[in-house]
Order: structure tokens, then sequence, then C-alpha cells
């Protein structure tokens, strides 16, 4: 799936209770049918890497979600993104 520029994961990672300040995001590996994503949120001083997977509905018409899912990643004090 190509990855659509104009997708604003800052606004739908409101709609997942993460907490903390949204720091950056980027598209993270190749899928050939979902787009995956990983962003960095601060969270009191930690930052933690959630990766973010949208679903690609052209494939999976009842997803049950307009924008897929968000799994928490790896925590790190300073680590950027990646």
């Amino acid at each position: 799936m190509k990855t659509d520029s104009s997708f604003d994961l800052r606004a739908v990672s409101q709609e997942f209770s993460i907490g903390g300040a949204f720091l950056e995001s980027r598209p993270h590996g190749n899928g050939h049918i979902n787009d995956t994503f990983v962003a960095a949120f601060d969270q009191s001083g930690i930052r933690v890497r959630v990766i973010f997977q949208r679903i690609n509905q052209r494939i999976f018409k009842k997803s049950g979600s307009a924008h897929g899912q968000c799994v928490p990643g790896h925590q790190g004090g300073s680590r950027e993104i990646g």
C-alpha cells in the first residue's frame, strides 16, 4: 500500500489512550498491503515508541476501524525513532 503523505498520525493517535506528548512519526517498513508507522511520545521524560498500522480497507473491507491499530513499542530515555 502506498503511504499517503497527508495522513495525520498526530490526529489519529489522539483516538488511542497512549498518554504523553506526541513528538514525531515516520513510515516504518515496506508493507505491501497495510501502512505501518512508528511514532514517539514523551511520557514524563521517557521517550516511548508506538507502532501504528493503517489497515488497507480496499483489501479488508470489514476491518472494524477506520485507522487500524497501535501497539506500544520499546521505551528508552533518549532513543531516536527507528
